[in-house]
């Protein structure tokens, strides 16, 4: 009897203990949350890592936008006509994958003449040019194949032409074999000479201290 009494508080403990921690009842997690915050560091990491990724996001934009852009070298000098490039830039532009650009860009026009005694004509002008240029665009766009309906829409932006004159690399690229050079007795090319058998003393390196003991302490 002793036995079986000792038994049953055993238990009725462990049904209360149970029931304390939340098995039939508020368990401890539920009461943990109602005195601290238990999402606090993933809402730290996501907030950490959105500022991280934000600055690259701004930069695959910007960059996705100059891809899409025809610039003033794209069209005739103060015309709307495409040229040569032009063409080719738009077949590039229809034939990204996995999809062509819904949005596409022109530069404004920066190759109209400026007259200083009437500032105003050169504003007009550009709006105009950049709305002909558009409708050009917009029409050579329309009649690329394609194996979907795309819509486009065309835009004019003052981007910054992101390319560069092609003689510097050349210049660089052809003057790069006058960098290096060898001799029978190890003298260098246009960077100097130096003795081509071993031992010396290094431009520049710490000459060591006469007799001695040079291990360093």
């Amino acid at each position: 009897m002793v036995k079986f009494v000792r038994a049953a508080t055993l238990a009725a403990l462990f049904v209360g203990g149970v029931a304390a921690i939340g098995c039939t009842g508020p368990g401890l997690q539920s009461r943990y949350s109602n005195v601290v915050d238990p999402c606090q560091q993933e809402r730290y990491k996501a907030s950490a890592r959105d500022n991280v990724i934000q600055p690259f996001d701004a930069m695959a934009n910007n960059a996705n936008n100059l891809d899409v852009t025809l610039f003033n070298t794209h069209f005739e000098s103060g015309k709307e006509t495409l040229n040569a490039a032009g063409l080719k830039k738009i077949d590039y532009i229809a034939r990204r994958l996995p999809a062509p650009a819904g949005k596409v860009w022109i530069q404004t026009a920066r190759d109209l003449p400026y007259d200083a005694a009437n500032p105003q004509k050169l504003i007009s002008a550009r709006a105009d040019l950049d709305v002909k240029r558009c409708q050009s665009v917009l029409a050579y766009l329309s009649a690329q194949p394609s194996g979907q309906a795309m819509h486009y829409e065309v835009q004019a932006h003052d981007a910054v032409d992101p390319s560069m004159s092609a003689q510097g690399p050349t210049n660089a690229y052809r003057g790069l074999a006058n960098q290096y050079g060898a001799s029978a007795g190890g003298t260098g090319g246009a960077g100097g000479t130096q003795s081509g058998a071993g031992g010396g003393t290094a431009p520049g390196a710490p000459t060591a201290p006469s007799g001695g003991n040079n291990t360093p302490r």
